[in-house]
């Protein structure tokens, strides 16, 4: 039985004219798809956020609040459910790409009244929480000071981890119109070159240099 989001992967892949095979299921764990756009082989996996309890309850406290009132919606530690899916797909790409095809992680979320697929959410689960590193003033009379911000702990794609994904795209639907959005991975084993996905309607990021007292962010390729 399909997920919702492959059934909506497969509606983009046949929208977008992309050449799209879903892959047998193997005694080891396979991705779902390999695709093929402008000659370029692509290994896929396509995962789903969904409501779990604490969404559930969110929901169950937007729906019974009263008009005027304000409330606090948790939604946890950025980027923490998209790591969750990093983890548990990058076996399953590596298994099949072996060092010889691209990888491509594609998530989407079911879930309404908050978004843990947003550039935010995306950055700080591939490339670690934003850290600012501070300097240890000799004396209390001096203000400590700001030396560097950067991306920092929690990260899930360095040099030496989780490189068979070369990227890791989102999937949304607004209106019954489906678009997708890829951040590639500048640590991949294989990358994906930003020329493949030229002639598809969709938009390309790559995590920008950084530079000393500026938070990386994502530069639009």
């Amino acid at each position: 039985m399909k997920t919702q989001s492959e059934k909506l992967f497969e509606d983009f892949c046949k929208r977008e004219n992309i050449d799209c095979k879903p892959i047998l299921v193997q005694s080891s764990r396979t991705p779902d798809y390999c695709i093929s756009v402008n000659d370029t082989k692509i290994v896929v996996e396509v995962k789903e956020i969904s409501h779990n309890k604490e969404d559930l309850a969110n929901d169950k406290n937007l729906r019974n609040a009263k008009s005027g009132e304000t409330l606090v919606i948790d939604g946890g530690r950025p980027g923490s459910r998209v790591q969750q899916k990093i983890a548990k797909s990058a076996k399953q790409i590596s298994n099949l790409s072996k060092g010889k095809y691209p990888g491509m992680l594609v998530l989407y979320s079911s879930i309404i009244f908050i978004n843990p697929l947003n550039e935010y959410e995306m950055k700080v689960a591939m490339f670690g929480l934003d850290s600012i590193v501070m300097s240890v003033p000799d004396s209390m009379n001096n203000m400590p000071q700001v030396l560097d911000k950067k991306s920092g702990p929690k990260k899930k794609l360095t040099p030496s981890h989780n490189t068979s994904i070369s990227a890791v795209a989102v999937l949304t639907e607004n209106s019954g119109a489906l678009d997708l959005t890829v951040y590639h991975n500048p640590h991949a084993a294989i990358k994906i070159p930003a020329g493949v996905f030229k002639k598809i309607e969709c938009q390309q990021f790559m995590l920008s240099n950084n530079n000393r007292n500026k938070f990386p962010s994502w530069r639009r390729l």
